[in-house]
């Protein structure tokens, strides 16, 4: 009796192996994407996180920002282990970014120390995450394990809840 194919193997079955290393070439690079796509804005979070930090005054928020740094820190290494795991290369987000974050951080604080201000930034900083891995996750339609994706978007999701209680 036959063996009954997922969809996957029944895929691979049917395609030329040339077809079958394209596909799968097409697969390892979309995992790329997603792993540093996930690693930059894991580490863009901690940047954001650090840059804030030692502006805010309020220690509610100091913590809530305590355990989000910990939340992307905690994924950034998942990822790390990952990509060494599958021979992926990730890059830190490039030190425009950072100087970026720092200074927006830092020229904000200038005008208003509120945690509501402060709490304002870092959901613009939420969103615009949201919106990058939202694109990617279009884009690569299903053809990367999008589960390490997903978890940031959760761990976006969860964060912007907390913060609107700073507004």
């Amino acid at each position: 009796m036959g063996k009954i194919l997922n969809k996957t193997e029944a895929s691979k079955k049917s395609k030329k192996p040339e077809q079958a290393s394209e596909q799968d070439s097409t697969v390892t690079e979309n995992v790329a994407k997603v792993y540093l796509e996930v690693y930059r804005n894991c580490k863009l979070g901690m940047e954001n996180i650090k840059a804030a930090k030692p502006q805010v005054q309020d220690q509610s928020l100091i913590d809530l920002f305590n355990q989000q740094y910990k939340g992307y820190e905690t994924l950034a290494k998942e990822v790390e282990l990952k990509a060494t795991v599958e021979d992926k290369q990730l890059e830190q987000p490039g030190i425009l970014s950072k100087a970026w974050l720092w200074g927006e951080a830092f020229f904000n604080a200038l005008k208003d120390k509120s945690a509501s201000n402060f709490a304002e930034l870092m959901i613009q900083g939420i969103n615009s995450g949201i919106i990058n891995l939202t694109r990617l996750q279009n884009q690569e339609k299903g053809q990367a394990n999008n589960e390490i994706l997903v978890k940031l978007m959760d761990q976006y999701q969860n964060n912007f809840t907390m913060l609107k209680s700073f507004l």
